[in-house]
């Protein structure tokens, strides 16, 4: 799975509760996926990536 974001709007600061990319790293490598997150190299904005194994 692949989320894209496009980098336009307003950068909304989100509250600190939570366990944000860390959390979601630890529940992915427990299923034996990977995850990727950074910039996109195609156009502005941030990729979220998950693979999972079949």
């Amino acid at each position: 799975m692949e989320i894209l974001d496009d980098g336009v709007g307003n950068a909304v600061v989100s509250s600190t509760d939570g366990q944000g990319l860390t959390g979601l790293r630890r529940r992915a490598e427990a299923l034996g996926a990977e995850l990727t997150v950074g910039r996109r190299s195609d156009q502005p904005g941030f990729r979220v990536r998950v693979e999972v194994p079949s």
